[in-house]
């Protein structure tokens, strides 16, 4: 009544005979496409099985909370609040050990003063949302996939993300430091209907007559075929530095542009602030627009090469950053726009996807659950919404 059902042609034990009189040129061919075919698996979001297919690959609550407390408390526990290192056990909650400190009276765990504290959401959740930021899931798919609010998931996502935005903001580089611009449209998505858009706008200043003062243009972006180039302008544009060398570090900030305001003696957060501290002594400074960096290299003392051009690839070359910042447009579009008060915290997201993107998914999946959960860090739903423009 019911046929046999047939092996596969691509059954495991077939493989081997399929490919053993295969030339070279085949081979090759062969592994390249499938190099593509996994490389497309993966931007469609590789299935890692159900919720409880998926938590298997992680240890329990308990021992999660154990990892959590080992990785945060590493010199010894002290208090999250003041420091002090003399502690007095103080009961347990939800079988977590609690401690209060001797000097301040304050009591806490090991999710206390962290992105997990104030929350009812348990580690599960977290760790399920933590699979879906990694796939790059906007806020609503990521609420719909872990079964929360979309506000919820909005919390959650920019508790993920400041923690990110914290950690890689101090980096360092060495070596040659590749640099390069990129420009993306103010926004303002999810505005209060409360406010105007004038009362969020940060460069309030801006008048057409300005333009002319902006280095190389960065603020005007026009239809050059037009006779009416005012006509034709697109919104405000923000100005955006991309920094890496060969070791694998990646910084991306919003940079303030200091020519709004040419003859205001503020501190703006521009290029100089955004390399100040960050140069080692012999690291080379290579960038296409030298004109941009003509302060950074005075002040800094640093060398400096000049990119041909942004698309051939020599020694001093900047394709890499230029190609990243493609990639990162790219990203970016999946969200429907970023608005501009929290454009950083998605920058830094990239930045970490991209120096992780030689691990497995699973890994990536550990290292960013244990990053945001063993830092102090503890920020209220209405802090995150009032928030402003944040520069470097």
């Amino acid at each position: 009544m019911f046929k046999s059902k047939n092996t596969g042609v691509f059954a495991t034990k077939n493989l081997h005979s399929l490919t053993e009189n295969l030339t070279k040129n085949e081979l090759q061919s062969l592994i390249s496409i499938i190099q593509n075919k996994i490389r497309i698996a993966y931007y469609n979001r590789i299935d890692l099985g159900s919720d409880e297919e998926f938590l298997k690959n992680f240890p329990t609550n308990f021992e999660r909370d154990i990892e959590i407390l080992k990785e945060r408390y590493k010199n010894g526990i002290k208090c999250p609040k003041c420091g002090h290192s003399k502690l007095n056990k103080n009961g347990r909650t939800n079988n977590r050990q609690r401690y209060i400190c001797k000097n301040c009276r304050t009591t806490f765990d090991e999710r206390s003063f962290s992105p997990l504290s104030n929350t009812k959401l348990s580690l599960d959740t977290w760790l399920k949302y933590c699979r879906f930021m990694i796939e790059g899931g906007t806020i609503k798919y990521c609420a719909e996939k872990v079964s929360v609010s979309v506000p919820t998931s909005f919390f959650m996502r920019h508790r993920i993300l400041d923690v990110l935005n914290l950690s890689l903001k101090n980096q360092t580089f060495e070596g040659i430091v590749c640099a390069d611009e990129y420009n993306l449209n103010e926004s303002f998505k999810g505005k209060s209907p409360k406010k105007t858009i004038e009362e969020e706008r940060f460069f309030h200043n801006f008048e057409y007559s300005d333009l002319s003062r902006c280095v190389n243009w960065t603020f005007r972006n026009t239809h050059y075929l037009s006779h009416n180039p005012e006509k034709y302008m697109k919104p405000i544009q923000v100005k955006i530095t991309t920094a890496m060398d060969r070791n694998g570090h990646v910084l991306t900030r919003i940079v303030e542009n200091p020519y709004f305001k040419p003859y205001s003696k503020e501190k703006y957060q521009d290029l100089l602030y955004f390399f100040q501290g960050k140069l080692h002594k012999d690291s080379i400074l290579c960038a296409f627009n030298a004109g941009l960096y003509g302060e950074v290299i005075h002040k800094l003392k640093v060398n400096f090469k000049k990119a041909p051009n942004r698309i051939q690839q020599d020694i001093y070359s900047i394709n890499h950053v230029f190609m990243y910042n493609k990639k990162l447009s790219s990203w970016l579009s999946n969200f429907h726009g970023v608005a501009t008060k929290y454009l950083n915290n998605y920058l830094a997201w990239h930045s970490f996807l991209f120096m992780l993107q030689e691990l497995n998914e699973i890994s990536r999946i550990k290292n960013l659950f244990m990053q945001f959960s063993t830092k102090n860090l503890s920020i209220t739903k209405k802090e995150i919404q009032n928030r402003k423009v944040e520069f470097i």
